[in-house]
């Protein structure tokens, strides 16, 4: 254990302790010393996401949890689509991982991707399962009915031990169409104000 976090912890336990009218500000110090030495720590210098993130609401349903996380590809400048693609999914992840800690203990995280029709071969399209048979074609589906063009989505599922059957489709749906609908990629290209970002 890291010593100066043991010496914070300790600040802490005598700021609670402490009868002393400072002590709630002790408390405040040295809480915002552990946030920004946790988040300095948890960082990682690659997991950087140049554009905003747009979110779901959370759904629970019998145990498990849904949230849903939708974001616009970044700029390409001549490298070949599906190999940056997939490249940029895995640093979108990176990132979600690293900006909100509860999307590493996801049970399942389906993805799919849609690149515009400024493509000369037209618009392109890759999806991934995420241990949820069928769950990426439900989202590349939803993307191109929805008109979006250079987006990535991505569905956390948390499960809860229950078996859903057909309604963690409502549930994986519902909260994709949220995150695209806050983004506003549904259509085309996000607005001006740009996504809501968590």
């Amino acid at each position: 254990m890291n010593l100066r976090r043991n010496g914070v912890d300790r600040l802490l336990l005598r700021a609670r302790t402490t009868a002393h009218p400072r002590g709630s500000l002790l408390l405040a110090i040295a809480r915002s010393h552990r946030q920004a030495s946790d988040s300095s720590r948890d960082r990682d210098p690659a997991s950087d996401w140049p554009n905003p993130v747009s979110s779901s609401s959370i759904i629970v349903r019998s145990k498990s949890t849904f949230e849903a996380f939708a974001s616009k590809l970044p700029e390409r400048h001549g490298r070949s689509e599906p190999d940056c693609a997939s490249q940029d999914v895995s640093r979108f992840l990176a990132h979600l991982k690293g900006t909100t800690s509860r999307t590493r203990r996801a049970t399942h995280a389906m993805w799919a991707w849609r690149s515009g029709s400024a493509n000369p071969n037209g618009a392109r399209s890759c999806a991934d399962d995420g241990g949820e048979a069928g769950a990426g074609e439900r989202l590349e589906r939803l993307l191109e009915l929805s008109a979006c063009e250079d987006v990535v989505l991505v569905v956390f599922r948390w499960y809860g031990g229950v078996q859903l059957g057909s309604q963690r489709w409502k549930c994986i749906s519902q909260v994709a169409k949220e995150a695209l609908e806050a983004g506003q990629f549904r259509g085309g290209q996000p607005a001006e104000g740009g996504p809501r970002r968590r």
